[in-house]
């Protein structure tokens, strides 16, 4: 199945991996919004599935599968 976009100069492309579209339907739970100070902490949980964080200001240092990632 052909892409639905134009390919790039192929003279510019060092490595590309095309892979398969995907149809799938996303359930989205428990979303909420959180004005925090600067201390804020939250407790160490896990998602069976996954985390969505949106950082709109500031910083979140989050740790995840053990690395600390900074957003």
């Amino acid at each position: 199945m052909a892409g639905s976009f134009p390919p790039p100069t192929l003279g510019h492309i060092i490595e590309e991996t095309i892979l398969p579209d995907v149809n799938t339907t996303v359930n989205l739970f428990a979303i909420h919004l959180r004005r925090v100070s600067g201390e804020w902490e939250y407790p160490l949980h896990e998602h069976t599935q996954f985390e969505i964080n949106y950082v709109l200001e500031g910083q979140q240092l989050m740790n995840a599968d053990g690395s600390r990632l900074l957003q």
